[in-house]
């Protein structure tokens, strides 16, 4: 307990006055979760992604990245994509 938290004595008058309780601990809320990848999501994606293959500008800023010329390779996924969230999700993928 910090210093700021005062315990109640049980007693009906004093400083620290009132019924003992004992504090319930609150549950995490769903919202918390909240963009969080389950592991059924992560496997699904992998499956599709593998059937799939990539695009052929996806191809192409791999090998960029393969090479070392990371700068190249987000100018040509921006140019593509249009949106830098989805750039930094395409080249560098959080799974």
């Amino acid at each position: 307990m910090s210093s700021t938290e005062t315990v109640a004595t049980g007693l009906p008058v004093g400083i620290n006055k009132g019924f003992r309780v004992v504090k319930l601990k609150k549950r995490p809320r769903v919202a918390g979760r909240k963009g969080h990848r389950g592991p059924r999501r992560v496997i699904v994606r992998d499956v599709i992604r593998e059937v799939t293959g990539y695009a052929p500008y996806e191809k192409r800023v791999l090998e960029f990245l393969r090479n070392g010329l990371d700068k190249k390779a987000l100018r040509l996924a921006k140019r593509k994509v249009r949106k830098n969230l989805a750039v930094s999700m395409t080249v560098f993928p959080a799974y």
